[in-house]
């Protein structure tokens, strides 16, 4: 038998103090940020307990719209289209999401929140070649 170098970690056993649930005791309760590595050399944060979901359904690549930054993948559908799959998406499975703090790497959960079209519209910024200083005139 020969020694690949791997290392075997047996799975913890029920309630036991796991670094994760370490840091989270130290933190208050708060989950912990792990990055995805993105490309163009960003990341991208999400919650502890997604990282092994995320970092299992491949590599992520950065995505730039009009006002931010997103991380985002493709995947292809069974009829052999390809399209692309935001990361807050695939976590939460839903269509309209809307990050608090306006940053669309930041995909702990405690940042997600479902949203309506309008409330979606509603949170856009101010347009570069806008004259009157509001949305939407």
């Amino acid at each position: 038998m020969s020694y690949t170098g791997a290392i075997i970690r047996a799975a913890p056993e029920r309630g036991a103090l796991t670094p994760a649930r370490a840091l989270r005791h130290l933190t208050g309760g708060a989950p912990v940020a792990k990055p995805i590595p993105l490309t163009q050399g960003l990341s991208a944060l999400v919650d502890d307990d997604d990282y092994e979901k995320v970092v299992a359904a491949g590599p992520w690549h950065l995505h730039r719209s009009r006002y931010t930054t997103y991380a985002r993948r493709r995947i292809r559908r069974p009829d052999g289209s390809r399209v692309g799959l935001f990361l807050h998406t695939f976590l939460t499975g839903w269509s309209y999401i809307d990050h608090r703090d306006g940053d669309g790497l930041n995909n702990q959960r405690s940042n997600l929140r479902q949203a309506t079209p309008s409330q979606n519209k509603a949170n856009e910024r101010v347009r570069s070649d806008n004259v009157s200083g509001f949305r939407g005139v």
